[in-house]
Protein backbone atom coordinates (compact mmCIF):
# COMPACT_ATOMS: atom_id res chain seq x y z
CA UNK A 1 0.00 0.00 0.00
CA UNK A 2 1.39 3.50 -0.68
CA UNK A 3 0.87 6.75 0.97
CA UNK A 4 0.76 10.10 -0.38
CA UNK A 5 2.40 12.29 1.62
CA UNK A 6 0.61 15.86 2.11
CA UNK A 7 2.51 19.09 0.56
CA UNK A 8 1.46 22.12 1.65
CA UNK A 9 2.95 25.93 1.24
CA UNK A 10 1.66 28.78 3.31
CA UNK A 11 1.92 32.42 3.20
CA UNK A 12 1.01 34.67 5.82
CA UNK A 13 0.98 38.27 6.33
CA UNK A 14 0.17 38.90 10.06
CA UNK A 15 -2.48 36.97 10.50
CA UNK A 16 -3.96 36.40 7.00
CA UNK A 17 -2.95 33.29 5.63
CA UNK A 18 -3.87 30.71 2.38
CA UNK A 19 -2.61 27.12 2.79
CA UNK A 20 -1.83 25.72 -0.22
CA UNK A 21 -2.28 21.44 -0.41
CA UNK A 22 -1.06 19.18 -2.92
CA UNK A 23 -3.50 18.32 -5.46
CA UNK A 24 -5.92 20.12 -2.90
CA UNK A 25 -7.88 23.47 -2.00
CA UNK A 26 -6.80 26.65 -0.57
CA UNK A 27 -7.23 27.25 2.60
CA UNK A 28 -8.04 30.73 3.22
CA UNK A 29 -8.16 32.34 6.88
CA UNK A 30 -7.41 35.79 7.97
CA UNK A 31 -10.45 37.59 6.22
CA UNK A 32 -8.87 37.79 2.58
CA UNK A 33 -11.44 39.38 0.21
CA UNK A 34 -12.40 37.38 -2.35
CA UNK A 35 -12.81 39.38 -5.68
CA UNK A 36 -14.10 38.33 -9.31
CA UNK A 37 -11.64 39.22 -12.09
CA UNK A 38 -11.69 38.59 -15.61
CA UNK A 39 -9.11 38.43 -18.43
CA UNK A 40 -10.41 40.90 -21.51
CA UNK A 41 -8.61 39.95 -24.54
CA UNK A 42 -8.64 41.90 -27.89
CA UNK A 43 -9.56 40.73 -31.52
CA UNK A 44 -7.00 38.80 -32.35
CA UNK A 45 -7.47 36.73 -28.45
CA UNK A 46 -4.63 38.06 -26.85
CA UNK A 47 -5.03 38.74 -23.25
CA UNK A 48 -4.54 42.30 -22.26
CA UNK A 49 -6.19 43.63 -19.36
CA UNK A 50 -7.80 42.22 -15.93
CA UNK A 51 -11.48 43.63 -15.37
CA UNK A 52 -12.14 43.72 -11.55
CA UNK A 53 -15.74 42.63 -10.44
CA UNK A 54 -17.79 42.27 -7.29
CA UNK A 55 -16.21 41.21 -4.16
CA UNK A 56 -17.97 37.92 -2.75
CA UNK A 57 -18.88 37.73 0.52
CA UNK A 58 -17.07 35.14 2.58
CA UNK A 59 -16.40 33.86 6.30
CA UNK A 60 -13.49 35.00 8.24
CA UNK A 61 -11.88 31.24 6.91
CA UNK A 62 -13.28 29.06 3.34
CA UNK A 63 -11.68 26.79 0.70
CA UNK A 64 -11.32 27.00 -2.54
CA UNK A 65 -11.73 23.99 -4.55
CA UNK A 66 -9.12 24.05 -7.81
CA UNK A 67 -10.20 20.50 -9.44
CA UNK A 68 -12.58 22.13 -11.44
CA UNK A 69 -14.68 19.09 -11.06
CA UNK A 70 -16.49 20.47 -8.25
CA UNK A 71 -20.39 19.63 -8.19
CA UNK A 72 -20.94 22.18 -5.55
CA UNK A 73 -19.34 25.50 -6.42
CA UNK A 74 -20.27 27.23 -3.55
CA UNK A 75 -17.75 28.69 -0.85
CA UNK A 76 -17.24 26.47 2.20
Amino acid sequence: MTTQKESTVETSNGEKRIKITKNGAYFVSGGIPLIERTIICNAEGIAVEWHTGNTIATEEEYELCRCGRTFNKTIL
